[in-house]
């Protein structure tokens, strides 16, 4: 067993550089960006051979005859130089962008970001359930599939892209569908109405369709692989005791701060607490503390990985049909060319861009995926006051928490406190107050290494609980008073008693 986990561990670290997603994502831009720029000057080169021979160009007075015949040639080849000329154009920067993107991975990374929703965060900790707010869209999909529920936040942002590309693919569909219905009613109309004689063939939309239907099935099977088998953990360790002292629930809050700190490894930087209060009762105050953030490193989506030969492909098959596109030698009267050529060289060109911008927007997605960050930290929500009841349980609660009914039960404060302030014009006053107190070892997301982060899960650990163990009596035995210097204590102690008369 302990051999088996040695040699995962080795291999692992072996192939280290496949977890790190920007330097993937970079170097299929790379490669794409050489790969196609070579094609296109190697074409470029093969049709300066073809041409060479017939330059310098005269006109004689059978050469629009002759242009006209050789209209297919001449437009296959004109297809043909664009494209390769885009090709080492967009190609170089595709490979300039990749190499960046792969070596600039390496490069220290950003501190991870705060929480994009503190108050749920603090509200997870106290009902140990999953707090999210969701868009209406992801709501509808969660009632009618139960387990869509269960993915994390992060991957719900995923998701609604995921639906927002499907749309716009469909929109598409209907775009193109609209387009051939009218290329097909076009020339009776015109024939009625224009007496004019039109003739054309139509080729078939199948091609796109095909392309369309594909980025579709793609983007759903992303979207299924983004749902985890079982239900995220939720688990956290709660503490209430009753305090009494001479001390503001502000003064144990930022005694319990200070010993949160012993949470954070010596390099990093302490994060600041976030200062709680409760929406229908201003009276209850709480802190959110957290430790700073440790990256988990971790091996991404299996869909990231599929889709980077997949994005290579669209990418390299759009700009090859390009620029090898078809050459006819034969020559055809260029009537015959508009009514049988024209429309097929459109669809061949719409279909070889339509590979190329779907290679893009898989890379996009492949981006999307591989930029998600993982983090574990410790945190610790304290709040004074009488305890909260939990929400009740069951389906359509838990549906609640993942839509815009779900009520925001804390908000941030800032400033100076106005309960704390009254209490400091007389600290002798003898306090009585209860506290409610939670922590876990939690685990959050981000999209980018320094973006904002949401909860995803929480556990009991250990280690955790121990330094707990000790970090909750730094409040409790804190205690305080001016000393005074030698000969005042020994007049204190020698002074006589006092008498009814001095009394």
């Amino acid at each position: 067993m302990k051999y088996s986990m040695v040699v995962r561990e080795d291999i692992e670290r072996r192939l280290a550089f496949l977890k790190n997603g920007e330097a993937l994502v970079g170097l299929l831009f790379l490669l794409a960006g050489l790969f196609v720029a070579i094609e296109g000057l190697l074409r470029l080169k093969a049709l300066w051979v073809l041409f060479a021979p017939s330059f310098p160009l005269s006109m004689q007075d059978y050469t629009g005859q002759r242009i006209l015949t050789a209209l297919p040639f001449l437009s296959g080849a004109f297809i043909s130089t664009v494209g390769s000329i885009c090709a080492i154009l967009i190609g170089i920067l595709w490979a300039g962008t990749g190499l960046g993107e792969a070596f600039g991975s390496w490069r220290k990374k950003a501190p991870p970001g705060v929480f994009k929703y503190p108050y749920a965060v603090a509200e997870s900790l106290r009902v140990s359930q999953a707090q999210h707010r969701q868009s209406s869209t992801i709501r509808a999909l969660a009632a009618m599939w139960p387990r869509a529920r269960l993915v994390s936040p992060i991957a719900y942002e995923l998701l609604s892209v995921l639906l927002r590309y499907c749309g716009k693919l469909v929109f598409a569909g209907v775009l193109i569908a609209l387009a051939f219905y009218v290329l097909h009613a076009a020339p009776p109309l015109i024939a009625r109405y224009l007496q004019f004689k039109v003739s054309l063939l139509i080729p078939s939309a199948k091609p796109l369709y095909f392309l369309l239907l594909f980025m579709i099935l793609a983007y759903i099977l992303i979207g299924v692989s983004l749902v985890p088998f079982r239900r995220q953990e939720f688990a956290r360790t709660a503490e209430t005791f009753a305090v009494v002292g001479r001390g503001d629930p502000h003064l144990f809050f930022a005694l319990l701060e200070e010993g949160c700190r012993l949470l954070t490894a010596r390099p990093f930087p302490h994060r600041a607490p976030v200062r709680l209060q409760h929406e229908t009762n201003p009276r209850i105050r709480g802190t959110l503390v957290e430790n700073y953030p440790e990256p988990v490193r971790y091996w991404a989506k299996p869909a990231a990985y599929v889709c980077l030969p997949i994005s290579f492909l669209l990418l390299t098959a759009g700009f090859t049909r390009l620029i090898n596109f078809r050459l006819i030698t034969d020559a055809v009267p260029h009537t015959e060319f508009l009514r049988v050529y024209l429309l097929d060289y459109l669809l061949e060109v719409a279909f070889a861009l339509g590979l190329a911008i779907a290679g893009l927007q898989l890379a996009d997605v492949t981006r999307r995926l591989f930029g998600v960050r993982k983090f574990r930290s410790t945190a610790v929500f304290c709040y004074v006051g009488q305890e909260l009841p939990k929400p009740p349980l069951g389906d359509h609660a838990s549906l609640q928490l993942f839509g815009k009914e779900m009520k925001t039960a804390w908000k941030i404060i800032e400033g100076v406190d106005e309960q704390f302030a009254r209490w400091a014009k007389d600290p002798d006053t003898t306090t009585r107050f209860r506290v409610n107190i939670y922590w876990a070892e939690i685990f959050s997301e981000s999209v980018g290494a320094a973006g904002p982060r949401l909860l995803t899960r929480m556990q009991k650990s250990p280690s955790v609980e121990a330094a707990m163990e000790r970090i909750l009596k730094i409040p409790l035995t804190a205690g305080f008073d001016i000393e005074m210097p030698a000969t005042d204590r020994e007049k204190v102690a020698t002074a006589p008693e006092p008498t009814s008369k001095d009394l």
